[in-house]
């Protein structure tokens, strides 16, 4: 059954086909984007249309056949090593790369809609320009790319991860992450850091030990995934978390099909609680007990971090929120993984300011949002720091100090304090006083490191 912001979904979408001949979908991890186009692709079928659903992992090939199976239809598989079909209607189930070599399907399969999973990934486009007349619907939790502005013209985005985490269908979280310096990390051809500065940065005995150490300290006992940069990293991190006696392994893309199903299957049944890989298990996989994420690298990619976030972040039975170790800077760069994102075909410029969109607790060391007053997970208060207009040195004001009233109920004190903290216009402000007399307006002054000469300088405005 659908949930009601994928009924909502649904609906908009159907209507904006109207409009829209390509439209994206955009619903966070954990949303059930496959299910909902499932759906989608269902019913067009029941109206004897023919649907292609293009993937470009097996591990969202094989989660995609699993959700039609569910829902009752059953799509052709159409994989590397599949033969011609037969029959050239109905829905398919098809991988982006086979579909482009194959010219037989190119040419006999004519769809009238084209559902594209994890759209954000650009080898999909030139499959939008051998079928111009279709109608294309890309999914993603992450609309990311210049690709999204050139070929669609509609987006749908009916909810987002804060009220996912509101309504129960995905766990808070809380994060932390290990400062360092990432000045040494060079981009690589796909334009984030390069698989090898990040291993010449990152395969230091003392990192592999720091982040045992803190996985001990918080985490341990949990089950856990850690995302490394490349084969070399994932297969070192997992031998030395084994040589410290927790049990480990490393699923990378050189490790056999049979031997990795074997490592899953055990880790599902919780024979061991740590598992390492190099970009295998970012889309598509997906397993409720994980408590734990360790961000064991960087990124610069957006999508790309909030997919190995997400892993962590399915409900499941006694988790009430899972932890994030993050030891490649990434919060810094992209912020929390729970704030709200609204997404637009048109790409937006990156922040050149550089201001940090995340802070620490000083008291729990959990990961705020940059603009928290209080911290979610211990209480602490956060200080607001202002400069002094007396002293020009920087005087801290906390949230709990800061009068919560209107103008016309502040002393004079209080009000100086509001135009402190820049909740108040000074000169508003100012005006206001001036008529309250030249008492409470000399106060207010002095609070504000003003003379007495400048209050009777300000009373002669009153008798122009």
């Amino acid at each position: 059954m659908l949930r009601q912001y994928q009924i909502t979904a649904t609906q908009q979408i159907s209507q904006g086909w109207r409009d829209h001949r390509r439209q994206v979908l955009a619903l966070p991890t954990g949303a059930g984007k496959t299910f909902t186009f499932s759906f989608m692709a269902k019913l067009a079928a029941e109206r004897s249309k023919t649907v292609i659903i293009l993937t470009h992992r097996t591990e969202l090939f094989d989660q995609t056949y699993k959700t039609f199976e569910r829902i009752g239809i059953h799509p052709l598989i159409i994989g590397p090593d599949s033969p011609s079909p037969t029959v050239y209607e109905g829905v398919f189930v098809v991988m982006v790369e086979t579909l482009g070599r194959r010219e037989s399907l190119l040419e006999n399969i004519r769809p009238d809609l084209i559902i594209i999973d994890e759209c954000h990934v650009g080898n999909f486009s030139k499959i939008i320009d051998i079928y111009p007349e279709s109608y294309v619907l890309g999914v993603t939790a992450t609309p990311v790319g210049k690709h999204f502005e050139k070929y669609y013209t509609s987006i749908v985005q009916p909810i987002d991860t804060p009220d996912l985490i509101r309504d129960g269908f995905l766990m808070p979280y809380k994060a932390y992450q290990m400062a360092d310096d990432f000045s040494d990390l060079s981009r690589g051809v796909s334009g984030d850091y390069s698989e090898r500065s990040q291993f010449n940065h990152f395969n230091k005995s003392k990192l592999y030990d720091g982040l045992i150490d803190e996985w001990r300290r918080r985490c341990e006992g949990k089950k856990t995934i850690v995302f490394n940069c490349n084969i070399e990293h994932s297969n070192a991190m997992s031998d030395r978390f084994n040589a410290c006696g927790i049990e480990s392994y490393s699923i990378t893309s050189k490790t056999p099909k049979k031997e990795r199903e074997e490592i899953l299957d055990r880790f599902h049944c919780g024979e061991f609680m740590v598992l390492n890989n190099a970009s295998i298990l970012t889309a598509g996989y997906d397993h409720p007990p994980i408590e734990c994420v360790i961000l064991n690298r960087a990124t610069d990619s957006l999508p790309l971090f909030l997919q190995m976030i997400g892993r962590g972040s399915r409900p499941s039975e006694g988790k009430s929120f899972f932890s994030v170790l993050d030891f490649g800077g990434n919060h810094t760069r992209h912020g929390m993984w729970s704030q709200p994102r609204e997404w637009s075909l048109k790409q937006k410029k990156r922040n050149s300011l550089g201001a940090a969109v995340v802070k620490d607790c000083p008291k729990c060391e959990a990961m705020l949002v940059g603009s928290a007053s209080v911290c979610e997970y211990c209480g602490y208060v956060f200080p607001v720091i202002v400069k002094d207009l007396r002293t020009g040195v920087m005087v801290e004001y906390f949230e709990k100090d800061i009068p919560n009233k209107p103008m016309k109920d502040c002393t004079p004190d209080e009000l100086a304090v509001l135009v402190k903290v820049g909740k108040v216009d000074r000169r508003k402000a100012t005006a206001y006083m001036r008529r309250q007399g030249i008492d409470k307006l000399g106060q207010f002054g002095r609070e504000l490191g003003y003379s007495t000469g400048w209050a009777w300088q300000q009373m002669k405005f009153l008798k122009r």
